[in-house]
Parts: structure tokens; C-alpha cells; sequence
């Protein structure tokens, strides 16, 4: 058997969620499928890249969101003219798996508050940066700002 195929098969029985939304051979690469973890150089500005998937049967949009750690916001705003809880099976759905690496020195936690997104630039791991989805409060609420650092965790 071809070891590209050995590779996908392994790939797609390894990954947890909702097995409906995993992709059919040839709509996305293996390696697109990376939605957390990201190799970085110094230069490097931006991580991961566009996708697109087609929706199958009884997926709504937050499903697929969830399942590929992309915020509910971000994917209705990628796929304007799709409805989010009644997507046609078989409607392409554009993936924005593709972020913007802030402008701030890379070490920590960092949260973006305009994208919605955390970054995480681990100590102990240089070339590599953990991204995801966040909410960040009610419209009406203001968001502190600033440098801050946990305490205490309970």
C-alpha cells in the first residue's frame, strides 16, 4: 500500500472530535491540519494557511469551528453567505487557519485581542508557537489591558 496512504489513515483515526468533519482525500494536506502547534523562524510573520472543507451531513459551523480550533466569529465571518447552524451538505466552507503573529516580543502568553486568538511562545520550545480561539467578555465590558501574570491558580 502506497505510505502516503498509510500516513493519511493514520492521520485521520488519530484525531479526536467530530469524525464526520474530517476531510476527503485531496481536499486538504495532512499538514494543513495543524491548528494549535506551529513551527516558527525569527522572520516568520504568519502562521498556518487557508483551507477549505466541504460540509457534510448534520455539521453546523460552530461544529466545524470547534473541531479545527477556529473561533465561531472567525469562521462566519470568512463564509459570509453560508448559514452557521444550516450550512447544505456538500456548501465548501473557507478555513481561516491562517493568523497574524502579533507585533510584541514573542515570549508567553500572548492575547490578541482584535483577532481573538491567544498565542503562546513557550520557554523551552524557540521555533514554536501554540495558537486559540478565545472569547473575550461581553460587547459592553471593557477588556483590561496590560502586562499582567498569574498568582495563583486554582
Amino acid at each position: 500500500m502506497n505510505r502516503y496512504i498509510l500516513v493519511w489513515l493514520a492521520l485521520l483515526l488519530s484525531l479526536s472530535g467530530c469524525q464526520s468533519l474530517l476531510p476527503r482525500f485531496g481536499e486538504i494536506a495532512p499538514e494543513s491540519l495543524e491548528t494549535e502547534r506551529f513551527h516558527i523562524s525569527q522572520q516568520d510573520r504568519l502562521i498556518g494557511r487557508i483551507a477549505r472543507i466541504s460540509v457534510r451531513e448534520g455539521d453546523t459551523l460552530a461544529d466545524i469551528a470547534r473541531h479545527f480550533g477556529i473561533g465561531l466569529q472567525a469562521i462566519r465571518d470568512a463564509n459570509p453567505g453560508i448559514d452557521p447552524w444550516l450550512p447544505p451538505a456538500g456548501e465548501e466552507v473557507l478555513l481561516p487557519l491562517a493568523f497574524i503573529l502579533p507585533d510584541t516580543p514573542r515570549e508567553g502568553m500572548v492575547l490578541n485581542l482584535p483577532a481573538m486568538r491567544l498565542f503562546y511562545f513557550p520557554p523551552d520550545d524557540s521555533g514554536a508557537v501554540w495558537s486559540y480561539p478565545v472569547g473575550i467578555g461581553r460587547e459592553d465590558w471593557e477588556t483590561p489591558r496590560g502586562k499582567t501574570r498569574i498568582v495563583q491558580k486554582k
